[in-house]
């Protein structure tokens, strides 16, 4: 698990390779790649920590996590008021809070891109946490 915090009022794009040696992997080598934002949720105010996923495959996410679109692609924006004290610390031992604000995105491209964001104004950013696969992981299994 990945921490990565974002200042309100910013984003984040962030462009993810995989890679075999030196080449960018074939997709038949690995099947599809889930990709986990934990603790998508909102801070006081008009504070909502969101997310952009173009080319996303398919997705699932929390009962506190609303989807739009924005840019034509799928955004995905926190409800529930969180603080530091509900932060995951282990992307597979999530509480039943933590699942409802996280989002699991299974991709079937070695290259994807995401953007996270925060919007409304505080001094303070916010927390993303990023993770491979989830107890939302089970979703995509039969």
């Amino acid at each position: 698990m990945f921490k990565l915090q974002v200042a309100v009022g910013y984003a984040a794009t962030i462009s993810f390779t995989l890679l075999q040696g030196e080449n960018v992997a074939h997709p038949d080598k690995f099947g599809s790649i889930l990709f986990s934002v934990l603790d998508l949720d909102k801070g006081y105010g008009t504070i909502h920590q969101w997310i952009i996923a173009p080319a996303v495959d398919k997705e699932k996410h929390g009962t506190e996590v609303t989807q739009t679109t924005a840019e034509g692609a799928p955004k995905f924006i926190g409800s529930r008021q969180g603080n530091a004290a509900d932060n995951p610390h282990n992307s597979h031992e999530l509480s039943k809070e933590q699942l409802s604000s996280s989002i699991a995105l299974q991709y079937g491209s070695a290259k994807w891109t995401v953007t996270l964001g925060i919007d409304g104004q505080d001094p303070n950013g916010r927390f993303f946490f990023l993770s491979g696969s989830t107890a939302l992981k089970e979703s995509f299994c039969p």
